[in-house]
């Protein structure tokens, strides 16, 4: 499928991650108008929440909010373990994909450009098994037209 090109990720936002003394981790992202949060002991795959927000703006506030929260708390900026940038295309017929690893899982967004489209969320057993997916993922929009954002 011709058509597809590069695009900026409108929704692109790095996760927000910390580190407590007491070998916890808290790690918060907006993705795609929603916060996916993921907290625990260091060293395990933690728990996750999702919380779903009517804009990208509120989504936000409430991250920055929770980090206020945690930093009073005792945690500190920490180099994230599970750090994945997202892929993200758009096609010329106005549609976007999107594909990131988060937390062991995979979060595809897809649709029409300008609305919060359709998200998926597939877990997987292990940060490589979602890498893995993912690329095979991004290896099939490639041979359907898509290009890097």
């Amino acid at each position: 499928k011709a058509g597809y090109a590069d695009a900026t990720d409108p929704d692109a936002n790095p996760a927000v991650y910390l580190e407590h003394s007491g070998n916890k981790f808290w790690r918060c992202v907006v993705v795609d108008g929603g916060v996916v949060t993921t907290y625990g002991k260091c060293g395990t795959k933690g728990r996750t929440i999702t919380k779903d927000f009517d804009s990208q703006d509120d989504a936000a506030a409430y991250v920055s909010k929770q980090e206020t929260s945690k930093r009073k708390a005792g945690y500190a900026d920490a180099t994230d373990p599970d750090a994945n940038p997202a892929v993200y295309l758009e096609h010329s017929g106005n549609k976007f994909w999107r594909c990131v690893v988060v937390d062991g899982g995979v979060v595809t967004t897809y649709g029409k450009c300008g609305t919060k489209g359709r998200t998926i969320t597939k877990d997987f057993d292990s940060q490589d098994d979602a890498a893995a997916y993912v690329s095979k993922q991004e290896t099939s929009k490639r041979k359907a037209g898509y290009a890097d954002a």
